[in-house]
């Protein structure tokens, strides 16, 4: 995948965080992360909101338990299509 896609498929991702997706970009996007390629992508997506939240103190931050629970509440979502 080229840059510009990655990009494109980054920013369909904070649209979704964001509750702004249309039906047909969720639908593009839940269709890329379905693709077991590409979940490796999605978790380093994940993370990487992850690290930008404010998570409380550092002993409270565990993140791969967020970021699991991220994925599998995402995967579940692709899965139910």
């Amino acid at each position: 995948m080229n840059l510009e896609n990655v990009s494109y498929i980054h920013q369909l991702f904070r649209k979704y965080l964001d509750n702004k997706c249309s039906a047909e970009e969720k639908q593009l996007l839940l269709n890329y992360f379905s693709s077991k390629p590409n979940e490796e992508e999605l978790k380093g997506f994940i993370l990487s909101e992850l690290e930008t939240l404010d998570m409380g103190s550092a002993e409270d931050i565990h993140p791969d338990a967020n970021l699991e629970t991220v994925f599998r509440k995402i995967m579940k979502k692709i899965s139910r299509r």
